[in-house]
């Protein structure tokens, strides 16, 4: 299997919207650029003019044309529709010729215009591609959402550039929007994302991915969010427990006043009781009691002896 990281140029965001130009780098290091001659040019809007069409060798670029005849790793065209196909097609052939297993597989960067193109330039439509194309593109922009835990439109209003600035990662010589440059990028973040070794932040065998970080840093940020929310639940239980609490020490010091005032009034009670007029009238009855059953002994001893005076008479 062969890995090509590829960017297009073109007329707009339209569906009749016609090839500038096509970058494409293979995994191996070789380079594939080429800018068409015959794209609809009235297609183009202002910003098309100044970030693509000024980047062209064909609108002067000499810097751009110089490097492009300086390096032998990459084949360059410029021709049109069916120029460029015929060179392109060679160009992918070369390696599946040595390969009955060949397959082509291609990597991109919010692809849906790019894969499109490129499908329309080399078959007319995917279904009358060569075998050894896959006839499908893999989009590097959810890989972006994917590692850094953000949505796929979050991850489309990163720069590129500054994403492998963050990382560590030297950004490969050219200017932006030029399709060859672009895929260079593409090619950059894959590889630092993916390989073995790859890019400057690649790891070694045996350690773990940063997919895998990602995916056990998630994991621990849920478990972090699990243990918030029961610390809360915790704190929400002990100030409810303090809460009970109070009223408890509200209840005990209710309860120890009315103790309070119970003993007073028991103890005013006892001392009525043992000093007061309760008490010395207690003692006139008791008094009163003694003398009554004197009297009555009295009598009864007195009764005794007239009964006795009776009896001898």
């Amino acid at each position: 299997m062969r890995t090509y990281f590829f960017d297009t140029e073109f007329t707009g965001l339209r569906k009749d919207t016609t090839l500038i130009s096509i970058g494409i780098v293979s995994d191996t290091g070789d380079r594939f650029y080429a800018e068409l001659t015959d794209y609809d040019e009235g297609m183009c809007d202002e910003w098309i003019e100044k970030n693509v069409l000024d980047h062209l060798v064909l609108s002067g670029n000499a810097e751009l044309e110089e490097g492009l005849a300086a390096d032998n790793k990459t084949t360059t065209v410029i021709g049109s529709k069916a120029d460029v196909c015929c060179e392109l097609m060679e160009w992918l052939e070369m390696d599946a010729n040595f390969d009955s297993d060949y397959a082509a597989v291609f990597v991109s960067d919010v692809s849906h215009y790019d894969m499109v193109l490129l499908i329309d330039l080399l078959a007319g439509n995917a279904m009358k591609l060569p075998e050894f194309i896959t006839p499908a593109c893999h989009d590097i922009n959810q890989d972006i959402a994917t590692m850094l835990d953000i949505s796929e439109k979050a991850a489309f209003d990163i720069s590129r550039e500054q994403l492998l600035t963050n990382r560590g990662i030297d950004l490969p010589k050219g200017q932006k929007h030029n399709a060859l440059y672009d895929a260079e990028v593409i090619k950059a973040i894959y590889e630092d994302f993916f390989s073995v070794g790859g890019g400057k932040t690649g790891r070694k065998k045996g350690t773990m991915s940063e997919q895998e970080m990602i995916k056990k840093l998630g994991e621990l940020t849920s478990e972090v969010e699990k243990l918030k929310a029961n610390k809360k639940s915790l704190a929400e239980i002990n100030a409810q427990v303090e809460k009970e609490n109070d009223d408890l020490r509200k209840q005990i010091e209710q309860l120890e006043s009315f103790n309070a005032e119970l003993d007073a009034t028991v103890k005013k009670q006892t001392e009525m009781l043992n000093g007061g007029k309760l008490y010395e009238d207690y003692q006139e009855v008791c008094i009163k009691n003694s003398k009554l059953n004197a009297t009555v002994d009295v009598l009864v001893e007195k009764i005794s002896m007239l009964k006795a005076v009776g009896c001898h008479g």
